[in-house]
Protein backbone atom coordinates (compact mmCIF):
# COMPACT_ATOMS: atom_id res chain seq x y z
CA UNK A 1 0.00 0.00 0.00
CA UNK A 2 2.86 2.41 0.95
CA UNK A 3 5.41 1.33 -1.73
CA UNK A 4 2.66 1.09 -4.80
CA UNK A 5 0.06 4.01 -3.52
CA UNK A 6 1.71 5.93 -1.04
CA UNK A 7 -0.75 5.19 1.44
CA UNK A 8 0.40 5.04 4.63
CA UNK A 9 -2.31 6.04 7.05
CA UNK A 10 -5.30 4.14 8.38
CA UNK A 11 -3.22 1.36 7.21
CA UNK A 12 -3.22 -1.83 9.87
CA UNK A 13 -1.60 -4.63 9.41
CA UNK A 14 -3.68 -8.08 10.49
CA UNK A 15 -1.11 -11.25 9.89
CA UNK A 16 -2.10 -14.54 8.96
CA UNK A 17 -2.04 -16.55 11.85
CA UNK A 18 -2.38 -19.92 12.73
CA UNK A 19 -3.79 -21.39 16.66
CA UNK A 20 -0.94 -21.57 19.24
CA UNK A 21 -2.54 -23.08 21.73
CA UNK A 22 -4.37 -25.89 19.61
CA UNK A 23 -0.95 -26.67 17.86
CA UNK A 24 0.91 -26.92 20.72
CA UNK A 25 -1.65 -29.54 22.19
CA UNK A 26 -1.42 -31.59 19.50
CA UNK A 27 2.35 -31.48 19.06
CA UNK A 28 2.34 -33.89 22.44
CA UNK A 29 0.87 -36.82 20.63
CA UNK A 30 2.54 -39.95 20.37
CA UNK A 31 3.93 -40.66 16.60
CA UNK A 32 6.43 -43.16 15.55
CA UNK A 33 9.84 -41.47 14.84
CA UNK A 34 13.07 -42.79 13.23
CA UNK A 35 15.90 -43.32 15.52
CA UNK A 36 17.78 -40.73 13.50
CA UNK A 37 17.76 -36.72 13.91
CA UNK A 38 14.78 -35.70 12.12
CA UNK A 39 14.20 -33.25 9.23
CA UNK A 40 10.52 -32.50 8.28
CA UNK A 41 9.19 -30.91 5.64
CA UNK A 42 5.44 -30.46 4.52
CA UNK A 43 2.93 -29.37 1.89
CA UNK A 44 1.30 -30.83 -1.29
CA UNK A 45 3.78 -32.35 -3.16
CA UNK A 46 3.53 -30.09 -6.64
CA UNK A 47 6.34 -28.38 -8.74
CA UNK A 48 5.68 -25.12 -7.19
CA UNK A 49 7.13 -27.26 -3.26
CA UNK A 50 10.19 -28.21 -5.38
CA UNK A 51 11.00 -31.21 -3.20
CA UNK A 52 12.98 -32.24 -5.99
CA UNK A 53 15.63 -30.09 -4.51
CA UNK A 54 15.59 -31.71 -0.79
CA UNK A 55 16.13 -34.88 -2.37
CA UNK A 56 18.94 -33.61 -4.37
CA UNK A 57 20.81 -32.22 -1.16
CA UNK A 58 19.73 -35.61 0.90
CA UNK A 59 21.66 -36.70 -1.97
CA UNK A 60 24.60 -35.14 -1.23
CA UNK A 61 24.12 -35.03 2.78
CA UNK A 62 24.58 -38.77 2.31
CA UNK A 63 27.37 -39.20 1.27
CA UNK A 64 28.72 -37.79 4.61
CA UNK A 65 26.35 -38.43 7.04
CA UNK A 66 24.01 -40.87 8.05
CA UNK A 67 22.55 -40.22 10.98
CA UNK A 68 19.81 -38.59 9.92
CA UNK A 69 15.91 -39.14 8.18
CA UNK A 70 14.04 -36.81 6.00
CA UNK A 71 9.89 -37.41 6.06
CA UNK A 72 8.15 -35.76 3.72
CA UNK A 73 4.33 -35.24 5.17
CA UNK A 74 1.76 -34.40 1.67
CA UNK A 75 0.77 -36.14 -1.32
CA UNK A 76 -0.06 -34.86 -4.64
CA UNK A 77 0.95 -35.08 -8.57
CA UNK A 78 4.60 -35.18 -7.53
CA UNK A 79 5.08 -37.95 -5.39
CA UNK A 80 5.33 -40.87 -8.06
CA UNK A 81 8.04 -38.98 -9.60
CA UNK A 82 9.61 -37.99 -5.97
CA UNK A 83 9.62 -41.88 -5.48
CA UNK A 84 11.55 -42.70 -8.46
CA UNK A 85 14.22 -40.35 -7.60
CA UNK A 86 14.76 -41.86 -3.88
CA UNK A 87 14.57 -45.34 -5.36
CA UNK A 88 17.19 -44.66 -8.50
CA UNK A 89 19.44 -42.71 -5.98
CA UNK A 90 19.42 -45.18 -3.08
CA UNK A 91 17.78 -42.85 -0.27
CA UNK A 92 15.78 -45.43 0.89
CA UNK A 93 17.34 -45.26 4.07
CA UNK A 94 17.40 -41.55 4.82
CA UNK A 95 13.47 -40.45 2.78
CA UNK A 96 10.55 -41.40 3.38
CA UNK A 97 7.15 -39.72 1.75
CA UNK A 98 4.36 -39.88 4.42
CA UNK A 99 1.35 -39.14 2.49
CA UNK A 100 -0.99 -36.49 3.88
CA UNK A 101 -0.75 -35.95 8.09
CA UNK A 102 -3.52 -35.30 9.97
CA UNK A 103 -1.47 -34.10 12.98
CA UNK A 104 1.77 -33.14 11.33
CA UNK A 105 3.00 -31.16 14.46
CA UNK A 106 4.61 -34.12 16.87
CA UNK A 107 7.35 -35.02 13.62
CA UNK A 108 7.99 -30.88 13.56
CA UNK A 109 8.29 -30.63 17.13
CA UNK A 110 10.63 -33.78 17.02
CA UNK A 111 12.43 -32.40 14.10
CA UNK A 112 15.93 -30.68 14.47
CA UNK A 113 14.35 -28.44 11.48
CA UNK A 114 11.42 -27.78 8.88
CA UNK A 115 12.79 -27.56 5.33
CA UNK A 116 11.24 -26.01 2.81
CA UNK A 117 12.27 -25.05 -0.66
CA UNK A 118 9.33 -23.94 -2.74
CA UNK A 119 9.24 -21.85 -5.49
CA UNK A 120 6.73 -19.33 -4.36
CA UNK A 121 4.51 -19.16 -0.95
CA UNK A 122 2.06 -16.69 -0.31
CA UNK A 123 2.59 -16.31 3.30
CA UNK A 124 3.39 -20.28 4.66
CA UNK A 125 1.55 -21.35 7.82
CA UNK A 126 3.67 -24.10 7.96
CA UNK A 127 7.18 -22.23 9.15
CA UNK A 128 5.20 -20.39 11.69
CA UNK A 129 4.07 -23.14 12.88
CA UNK A 130 7.34 -24.66 13.07
CA UNK A 131 8.72 -21.27 14.92
CA UNK A 132 5.62 -21.56 17.46
CA UNK A 133 7.02 -25.26 18.19
CA UNK A 134 10.40 -24.03 18.79
CA UNK A 135 11.87 -25.74 15.60
CA UNK A 136 14.18 -23.76 13.42
CA UNK A 137 13.26 -23.20 9.64
CA UNK A 138 15.93 -23.91 6.33
CA UNK A 139 14.17 -21.96 3.66
CA UNK A 140 14.19 -20.62 0.37
CA UNK A 141 13.58 -16.74 0.15
CA UNK A 142 9.88 -17.25 0.13
CA UNK A 143 6.63 -16.35 1.82
CA UNK A 144 7.32 -15.09 5.73
CA UNK A 145 10.47 -17.02 5.76
CA UNK A 146 13.04 -14.20 5.69
CA UNK A 147 10.77 -11.85 8.40
CA UNK A 148 10.46 -14.93 10.70
CA UNK A 149 14.67 -15.31 10.07
CA UNK A 150 15.67 -12.01 10.90
CA UNK A 151 12.95 -11.52 13.94
CA UNK A 152 13.59 -14.58 15.56
CA UNK A 153 16.75 -15.87 14.65
CA UNK A 154 15.16 -19.38 13.87
CA UNK A 155 16.89 -20.25 11.01
CA UNK A 156 18.16 -20.02 7.38
CA UNK A 157 17.30 -18.72 4.30
CA UNK A 158 18.89 -20.52 1.42
CA UNK A 159 18.90 -20.32 -2.37
CA UNK A 160 17.80 -22.70 -5.22
CA UNK A 161 21.01 -24.91 -4.47
CA UNK A 162 21.31 -28.22 -3.34
CA UNK A 163 24.61 -27.89 -1.92
CA UNK A 164 24.04 -25.02 -0.01
CA UNK A 165 21.07 -26.89 1.52
CA UNK A 166 22.82 -29.70 2.32
CA UNK A 167 25.46 -27.75 4.22
CA UNK A 168 22.74 -25.87 6.04
CA UNK A 169 21.47 -29.27 7.14
CA UNK A 170 24.75 -30.79 7.94
CA UNK A 171 25.24 -27.35 10.28
CA UNK A 172 21.75 -28.30 12.30
CA UNK A 173 22.96 -31.83 12.73
CA UNK A 174 26.56 -30.43 14.38
CA UNK A 175 24.96 -28.30 16.66
CA UNK A 176 21.32 -30.18 17.73
CA UNK A 177 22.45 -31.47 20.96
CA UNK A 178 18.59 -33.18 21.87
CA UNK A 179 17.71 -29.39 22.72
CA UNK A 180 15.84 -26.78 21.36
CA UNK A 181 15.86 -22.98 22.52
CA UNK A 182 12.42 -21.17 22.24
CA UNK A 183 12.49 -18.60 20.10
CA UNK A 184 9.99 -16.32 21.91
CA UNK A 185 7.59 -15.92 19.29
CA UNK A 186 5.12 -14.73 21.84
CA UNK A 187 1.89 -13.67 20.94
CA UNK A 188 2.84 -13.05 16.93
CA UNK A 189 0.72 -14.64 14.72
CA UNK A 190 -1.61 -16.16 17.11
CA UNK A 191 -5.27 -16.81 15.93
CA UNK A 192 -7.27 -15.37 19.09
CA UNK A 193 -4.68 -12.47 19.12
CA UNK A 194 -5.41 -11.74 16.32
CA UNK A 195 -8.56 -11.77 15.77
CA UNK A 196 -8.79 -9.34 18.74
CA UNK A 197 -7.12 -6.87 17.45
CA UNK A 198 -9.47 -6.73 14.33
CA UNK A 199 -12.58 -7.07 16.61
CA UNK A 200 -11.06 -4.00 18.23
CA UNK A 201 -10.04 -2.06 14.94
CA UNK A 202 -13.56 -3.04 13.70
CA UNK A 203 -15.06 -1.56 16.87
CA UNK A 204 -13.12 1.67 16.42
CA UNK A 205 -13.91 2.12 13.16
CA UNK A 206 -17.52 1.77 13.76
CA UNK A 207 -17.25 4.32 16.91
CA UNK A 208 -15.39 6.99 14.89
CA UNK A 209 -18.00 6.43 12.20
CA UNK A 210 -21.25 6.77 14.06
CA UNK A 211 -18.60 9.89 16.29
CA UNK A 212 -18.53 12.00 13.01
CA UNK A 213 -22.57 10.70 11.38
CA UNK A 214 -24.64 13.22 10.38
CA UNK A 215 -27.50 10.76 12.10
CA UNK A 216 -27.98 11.77 15.35
CA UNK A 217 -30.77 10.12 17.80
CA UNK A 218 -33.18 12.88 17.40
CA UNK A 219 -34.11 14.65 21.30
CA UNK A 220 -37.77 13.19 21.40
CA UNK A 221 -39.36 11.11 24.00
CA UNK A 222 -39.70 7.41 23.07
CA UNK A 223 -42.43 4.75 23.99
CA UNK A 224 -42.38 1.07 23.20
CA UNK A 225 -44.91 -0.99 23.21
CA UNK A 226 -45.76 -4.85 21.45
CA UNK A 227 -47.89 -4.90 18.65
CA UNK A 228 -50.75 -6.61 20.44
CA UNK A 229 -51.27 -3.09 22.45
CA UNK A 230 -52.25 -1.00 19.89
CA UNK A 231 -55.80 -1.32 20.11
CA UNK A 232 -55.56 0.40 23.61
CA UNK A 233 -52.31 2.74 23.27
CA UNK A 234 -53.98 6.38 23.57
CA UNK A 235 -52.31 8.46 20.88
CA UNK A 236 -51.29 11.73 22.76
CA UNK A 237 -51.39 15.09 21.61
CA UNK A 238 -49.36 18.67 21.35
CA UNK A 239 -45.93 17.06 21.34
CA UNK A 240 -43.75 15.00 19.15
CA UNK A 241 -42.49 11.51 20.40
CA UNK A 242 -41.41 8.24 19.18
CA UNK A 243 -43.52 5.38 18.68
CA UNK A 244 -42.03 1.73 18.96
CA UNK A 245 -43.93 -1.19 18.18
CA UNK A 246 -42.54 -4.61 18.39
CA UNK A 247 -43.33 -7.47 16.28
CA UNK A 248 -41.58 -10.84 16.33
CA UNK A 249 -38.58 -9.00 17.53
CA UNK A 250 -38.26 -6.30 14.36
CA UNK A 251 -38.55 -2.42 15.50
CA UNK A 252 -41.55 -0.85 13.65
CA UNK A 253 -40.58 3.05 14.47
CA UNK A 254 -42.93 6.08 13.77
CA UNK A 255 -42.06 9.96 14.79
CA UNK A 256 -45.78 10.99 15.68
CA UNK A 257 -47.12 14.88 16.03
CA UNK A 258 -50.89 14.61 16.77
CA UNK A 259 -52.35 18.51 16.22
CA UNK A 260 -55.49 18.76 18.48
CA UNK A 261 -57.34 21.10 16.40
CA UNK A 262 -56.65 19.36 12.82
CA UNK A 263 -58.71 16.28 11.55
CA UNK A 264 -55.89 15.78 9.00
CA UNK A 265 -52.95 13.33 8.58
CA UNK A 266 -49.81 13.59 6.62
CA UNK A 267 -47.73 10.99 6.42
CA UNK A 268 -43.76 10.27 5.74
CA UNK A 269 -42.12 7.28 4.33
CA UNK A 270 -38.23 7.02 4.51
CA UNK A 271 -36.62 7.39 1.22
CA UNK A 272 -33.13 5.76 0.79
CA UNK A 273 -30.34 6.60 3.74
CA UNK A 274 -27.01 7.31 2.74
CA UNK A 275 -24.53 4.92 4.79
CA UNK A 276 -26.87 2.21 4.57
CA UNK A 277 -27.95 0.22 7.94
CA UNK A 278 -28.26 2.62 10.57
CA UNK A 279 -28.68 2.24 14.44
CA UNK A 280 -31.07 5.07 15.64
CA UNK A 281 -34.40 6.20 14.34
CA UNK A 282 -33.97 8.25 11.23
CA UNK A 283 -36.99 10.48 10.40
CA UNK A 284 -36.61 12.19 7.24
CA UNK A 285 -38.17 15.38 7.00
CA UNK A 286 -39.46 15.70 10.75
CA UNK A 287 -38.76 19.44 11.05
CA UNK A 288 -41.75 19.66 8.62
CA UNK A 289 -43.85 18.61 11.38
CA UNK A 290 -43.78 21.97 12.55
CA UNK A 291 -44.64 23.67 9.69
CA UNK A 292 -47.55 21.70 8.92
CA UNK A 293 -50.96 22.33 10.15
CA UNK A 294 -52.36 19.30 10.48
CA UNK A 295 -51.21 15.72 12.20
CA UNK A 296 -48.46 14.11 10.99
CA UNK A 297 -46.89 10.76 11.22
CA UNK A 298 -42.88 10.01 9.90
CA UNK A 299 -42.28 6.37 9.28
CA UNK A 300 -39.18 4.55 9.55
CA UNK A 301 -38.29 2.07 7.02
CA UNK A 302 -37.65 -1.96 9.31
CA UNK A 303 -35.95 -3.38 6.70
CA UNK A 304 -32.82 -0.42 7.37
CA UNK A 305 -32.76 -2.87 10.41
CA UNK A 306 -32.79 -6.25 8.53
CA UNK A 307 -29.17 -7.29 9.61
CA UNK A 308 -29.24 -6.62 13.01
CA UNK A 309 -33.11 -7.79 13.68
CA UNK A 310 -34.23 -10.60 10.87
Amino acid sequence: MAELFGITEKVYRVSNSVDHEKIKRLSSESVRLPGKKLFTTLGRLDYNKNHILLLKAVKELKKQRSDFMVYILGDGDERKRLEEYIKDNGLESCVRILGFIDNPYPYIRNSIATVLTSLGEGFCLALVESVVLNTPIISTDVGVARELVEKYRCGEIIDYNERELAAAMIRYLNKYDGCKKPFNIGNEFDLKTEVNKTAELIEKAVESAAEHSKIKKLPYPEYTIDHCELESFDICRGYMYVLRVMQDGVPYEYLINRNPYSKKLIVFNNGAIAGGNVTVPVFQRHSWAKLLKTSSVFCMDPTLYLNGFL
